[in-house]
Parts: structure tokens; sequence; C-alpha cells
């Protein structure tokens, strides 16, 4: 059945309209707020989504002369305190190279715990504040409410670092300690990894999801300090990962259960660990790197490509091989 021209003029703009109401109105800028979860591990990036609209007839331009320059706050509160996150440094984001012709919307990110010590865990409200020289007030976005837990310790184990990065004279030997950790982001129960020492958090990764108690990961540390994970991508698929202390990914293989399952076996004596059981799988024949392994590349990195705009200004790059490269505790 053909649907009536009429209506479907009708139907595009009932679609316009509740796009364009889901903005705050607020006179000559509209602006909204997103984030890609609701719940986040400490010491994870919070990224945020920012997209205006320019209502006022005029180009809106942010640059750096006195005249254009525009200032991008945001207001974090504290439920549990009520008090407002105070910024990390005198570094704070800005919306410098944004142009936002009349009519025309943009999109653009911004990591918060970069800017702000969101470092305690917690419920929290965000809101964005727009201001430009040219426009007669400040104007908000909506409000949006997210979580920062500590997550549940699956595993953990401290290690030494090894010579070659601590030197043959040293005479207390530091450690650091590896994390598996477990946490709801609102979607999905995750395990991400974390490498740390009492002053500073160096990693922070996904590893990948829950699926059952009976499929949780393995995990062992060599003579060299490395970190062998084996994690369930699904009930026959794995992936076999190996990480330095700094949390670089060093090795990976995708193993397919056979007769018997992926495993870690460890030799007492020389302090080796390798891999046994299954057999190396084959990409998009014995499996799916996007439905069966997404976090092969890190289940981050999709995370970050979906808030990529080509208009982005505020978006922070990250390292390739973490999520995060970690930052003092605070």
């Amino acid at each position: 059945m053909r649907m009536n021209p009429n209506g479907k003029i009708f139907l595009f703009f009932i679609f316009f309209i509740t796009l364009f109401m889901s903005f705050e109105m607020y006179g000559q800028i509209a602006m909204k707020i997103s984030l890609p979860q609701k719940n986040y591990l400490m010491y994870e990036p919070v990224y945020i989504r920012i997209d205006m609209r320019n209502v006022s007839g005029h180009p809106i331009v942010f640059g750096e002369a006195k005249g254009l320059a525009g200032k991008l706050d945001f207001e974090i509160r504290s439920k549990e305190t009520g008090n407002y996150v105070s910024l990390a440094s005198a570094k704070s984001p800005s919306p410098r190279g944004v142009i936002l012709q009349p009519g025309a919307i943009k999109s653009f990110n911004c990591n918060l715990t970069q800017y702000y010590k969101l470092f305690r865990k917690g419920q929290y409200t965000v809101r964005a504040i727009i201001s430009h020289p040219k426009m007669p007030r400040a104007y908000r976005s909506n409000d949006l409410r997210f979580t920062i837990t500590e997550g549940r310790k699956i595993w953990e184990a401290a290690v030494g670092l090894p010579e070659e990065l601590t030197g043959k004279n040293n005479t207390v030997i530091p450690t650091r300690k590896y994390s598996i950790l477990s946490y709801d982001n609102g979607t999905n129960v995750m395990y991400m990894l974390m490498i740390e020492d009492h002053k500073k958090v160096y990693c922070l990764r996904h590893l990948g999801y829950y699926f059952g108690n009976m499929l949780l990961p393995q995990c062992a540390v060599d003579n060299a300090s490395r970190l062998h994970v084996v994690i369930a991508g699904s009930p026959k698929v794995f992936s076999y990962c190996v990480f330095d202390i700094n949390g670089r990914l060093t090795s990976s293989e995708v193993r397919l259960k056979t007769t018997t399952s992926p495993r870690l076996a460890i030799n007492k004596e020389l302090g080796t660990v390798v891999l046994t059981g299954g057999r190396s799988a084959l990409k998009d024949k014995d499996y799916e790197e996007i439905k069966d392994i997404p976090f092969i590349k890190g289940v981050f990195e999709n995370e970050k490509r979906s808030l990529r705009t080509k208009e982005s200004t505020l978006f922070d790059d990250m390292d390739d091989d973490n999520d995060t490269a970690g930052g003092k505790k605070k």
C-alpha cells in the first residue's frame, strides 16, 4: 500500500519537530547532551556528546579573539554531597574552532574526566552551559544522570616491575597490581583490566562481556610480569591476550573450543605461561569479529567511533592500546 505524498510530508514534519523539540530551547542556542552509557567504572573516561543548533539567525563563530571567545562549562553535581565537581586543573573545555551557521546543528565531544575531578564513586547530574560575547546570556542543555562505581573484583595479582624497567641497583623492587573488574554499564556487564599502584592508574581497558560464572576470565602472570588472559567472546570462541606491565597488548589470538577448552598452563619451575586446548580460530569462518570478539580492538573503540564527527573539536584522542592512559589517583 503506497502512502499518500501528503502523508509523507506530514510524517517528515512530525520527525523534524520531534528532533527540534528534543533540544533545550533558550532563544539563540538550542543544546542537547547525551552519554553512551549510564554507568562508569572509577577512572574510566566519561565521554559526553554535545549537539548545538544555532537559532539566532546569524552565524556564531567561537574563535580566539576577545569578541569571539565563547566558553563551554559543565555543571556536574554529586547526589551524595550536593556539591559541584571542581576542575582538575586550570585547563577547561573550549569550543574554539566551532562555527555555527544559522539553523545548523553541529556535534562535538568531550572527555569529562580529563577536566573534572570525577574520581569518587556515586551518582552525578551533568549539564552543559555555553556562552558567547555576541549572545545576551548563557544557554544550558538538558540534565543527564550517570553513576561511577568501583565495580566487582574478579581477580588480582601484585607483580614486581621487570629489571629492564627498574635497573639492577634498586634496593626495593617497585610493584604494580593487575585487577580484573566487572561492572554493569547500563547495557551490558563488562570486564575491565586495571593496572595500578598506590599513586597512579596506568591502564584501564575493556576486555569483554560477562557470559555467566562458567565462563569467567582465566588469568596468569609470567616471569616477565606480563599478564595472560583468556576470555570468552561466546561459549565456543575465546580471546587470548598478553599485556605488559603498562597495559600494552603484546600478542593476541582467537581460539575455538573443540573437545578441549582453551586454558592457561603455568610452568612452575620456569615461570612461563602457555595456551593449551582448543585450536586457532579463523576469522569469518569460525567466528565474526563484530559479533563474537568485539573486544579484540577494544570495546570502547566502537563507542569512540560512534561519538566522532568531522566537526569535532573537543574530542580527546586516546592511546589505541588503552582505554585510558591512566592518571594520578585523587
